[in-house]
């Protein structure tokens, strides 16, 4: 039998930018863990697997961000805090992403920054 591997999992705190990527990253590692369902509200969870979900979220957050979530019981409560906070849903916010992205220019000298930056607004709409 190989000895189980425990995967290394580095991540910037959350800061209140770029919260579609982050949840992104926060989501595949709570499923590498098994602790999806936590946040998802799928199959019984435990409550050390609630424990463990919970702290995984709260550990991530940049102390600005903990003011958004230190009121919430569960790990569930406080993804939809954040997601609450950070997605915005109105028509206001798709249209200025629209205008933004239809005004884009190419301004930085590296490709790949020109690139990433269309990217990540098509990004923000899709979570908007």
């Amino acid at each position: 039998m190989s000895p189980s591997v425990e995967i290394a999992f580095k991540m910037k705190f959350f800061n209140g930018t770029n919260y579609t990527l982050w949840a992104f990253k926060m989501k595949v590692f709570l499923m590498s863990k098994g602790l999806w369902d936590a946040v998802n509200g799928g199959a019984a969870v435990t409550a050390a697997q609630e424990q463990q979900a919970h702290a995984a979220i709260v550990l991530n957050l940049s102390y600005a961000q903990l003011l958004h979530v230190v009121c919430t019981e569960n790990a569930r409560d406080e993804w939809s805090a954040l997601a609450r906070v950070h997605r915005t849903h109105d028509m206001a916010s798709r249209l200025w992403l629209k205008e933004k992205i239809a005004s884009f220019k190419y301004t930085t000298p590296d490709m790949t920054f020109h690139v990433m930056e269309p990217e990540q607004m098509v990004l923000k709409m899709n979570g908007a």
